[in-house]
This record gives structure tokens, C-alpha cells and sequence, in this order.
């Protein structure tokens, strides 16, 4: 099987009065966890990602473009409920945190953080889900220096 490929299986038997069928999807592992972030982002843009499951962790390395007060949108656009939230900690450029908390569904928070041009910063994403493992949502992450 290759990545992003489905295979379907049904099983039957003339003995058995039923059959059922599933179905394995195979994915890439995300290239987006802590260890292995290699992808820059520039501060002022966007920054559009997806919590797919209880152990699905995000990670960006945001380069900013000067020297200033970073301010970071952090938006929960639908993960959650009353008991579910996502989770998230800014780090600095020696990946040490900074800032940490939770945004509640439909909710944006602010973050601020000095920074210097060039000199990167991480922010983690994770999902806190109460009872529901496969809970998922989608998030959006903006920056702005003044």
C-alpha cells in the first residue's frame, strides 16, 4: 500500500448467515511534531492546521520578519465542546516556553512575546479531549509585530 491509498475488504462465507466489510487507510506520518519541524513559516501570515486525533500534536517555527512585540492569534475554529479545548504553549528560539494555556471552541487568544528578526519561534498545538478520542477541529494561528 502507498500512503493516502484505501484498500477495502469484505469478508463472507456461505457458512456465516452475514459478512462485513472494512477498510485500512494508510497516511504519511505528519512531519509537524516537535522534534522534526523544519519548515519556516514568516510572521504575518496565516497559518491553517487541523487536531485529527487525541495524540495528534502540531508544531510551527515562525521566523519574524523584525524585531518587535510578536502578537499571536491563536483561534479554536470548531475543536471541542463544553469539556474539550486545544491546548497550546509558545517557545522561544531556544524552544524554552514562554506561554501556555487553552482556547475554547469557537474562542481566540492572544499571546505576546519580544522577539528579534530572524530569530525563530515554536508554537505547539494539541487537542485536551474529554471522552471522545477521535474528537477532531481545526485551528488558525496569525502573527503581527509591532
Amino acid at each position: 500500500m502507498e500512503a493516502h491509498e484505501t484498500i477495502y475488504l469484505h469478508i463472507h462465507s456461505d457458512g456465516w448467515r452475514s459478512g462485513f466489510s472494512t477498510y485500512v487507510k494508510i497516511t504519511l506520518e505528519e512531519p509537524n511534531d516537535f522534534k522534526t519541524v523544519k519548515k519556516t513559516v514568516k510572521s504575518g501570515k496565516n497559518i491553517y492546521g487541523t487536531i485529527e486525533h487525541d495524540t495528534d500534536v502540531d508544531v510551527f517555527k515562525i521566523k519574524p520578519k523584525k524585531t518587535g512585540t510578536m502578537i499571536i492569534k491563536i483561534t479554536n475554529n470548531d475543536l471541542g465542546n463544553d469539556l474539550s479545548h486545544l491546548n497550546y504553549t509558545v517557545y522561544n528560539k531556544s524552544k524554552r516556553a514562554k506561554a501556555n494555556g487553552r482556547v475554547d471552541y469557537g474562542k481566540t487568544t492572544k499571546v505576546k512575546l519580544k522577539v528579534k528578526k530572524n530569530q525563530p519561534i515554536y508554537v505547539k498545538l494539541d487537542g485536551y479531549f474529554f471522552c471522545a478520542r477521535r474528537e477532531n477541529g481545526t485551528y488558525v494561528i496569525g502573527t503581527k509585530i509591532k
